[in-house]
């Protein structure tokens, strides 16, 4: 059950799960990065988009916590997730079921046990619609993000902030709800996103590394099934 519940909106095509990962990945690195190189400290939302931008290649773990509204427990699944430049993202699950995600600017792909399917990014889709999102947050630009999602930024006790993002497009309204970035000064703590079905999740993640450079056999390296040949 606990594999049906992790990829039936992979399979599906329609589960926010793989882009907003790599969205909230990308934020947090980012931001990582910066913050490293300079510890300012944010007091807007142009002041964290500025610290967003010229993301380099990354890698990171990752443990997620997905609750549903009919379990008492939350699933849980962790692994790496990796940027490849300019715009290739990822995500390779080790438990509780192995699985990789690739994403690019043309599609989204998944390798299980189960085998291999694709998933178009079409003029309009939602997945189109998270991929812009996640591009303009990566290019630290503001007005494309605000084109794609209503951005509420706040101060918080301590210098903390949160940042909510609500999509703007109504077909992507369907399949998610917002999501709500919490951090302080330059680093990203906490993603939370919600789905529209009730459905949450909220990604940790740790061993990050901000100074890897990938080489043009990484990517067919980092797609294979984590414990396999494939």
């Amino acid at each position: 059950m606990s594999s049906a519940r992790h990829r039936a909106p992979l399979l599906a095509g329609s589960g926010p799960t793989p882009w907003l990962c790599a969205l909230g990945v990308a934020l947090a690195l980012t931001a990582g990065a910066r913050a490293n190189e300079n510890p300012a400290k944010v007091h807007s939302l142009d002041g964290l988009l500025a610290g967003l931008r010229g993301l380099p290649g990354l890698s990171a773990h990752y443990r997620e916590e997905k609750r549903i509204t009919l379990l008492k427990q939350p699933l849980t699944s962790s692994g790496e997730i990796y940027f490849l430049p300019p715009a290739v993202f990822i995500r390779s699950t080790r438990e509780p079921d192995p699985s990789v995600v690739i994403i690019d600017e043309r599609a989204l792909r998944v390798v299980d046990t189960g085998g291999e399917r694709s998933v178009d990014a079409g003029a309009g889709s939602p997945l189109q619609q998270l991929m812009l999102g996640v591009r303009s947050v990566l290019a630290g630009d503001r007005e494309k993000l605000e084109r794609h999602y209503e951005a509420k930024f706040e101060l918080r006790d301590g210098g903390g902030w949160r940042l909510t993002l609500k999509p703007r497009d109504p077909h992507l309204r369907k399949f998610l709800t917002q999501l709500a970035f919490e951090g302080k000064d330059l680093i990203v703590e906490r993603l939370r996103w919600v789905e529209a079905s009730g459905d949450s999740s909220t990604l940790f993640f740790s061993k990050v590394d901000i100074g890897v450079r990938f080489g043009a056999a990484d990517r067919k390296r980092l797609s294979k099934l984590p414990g396999t040949s494939r």
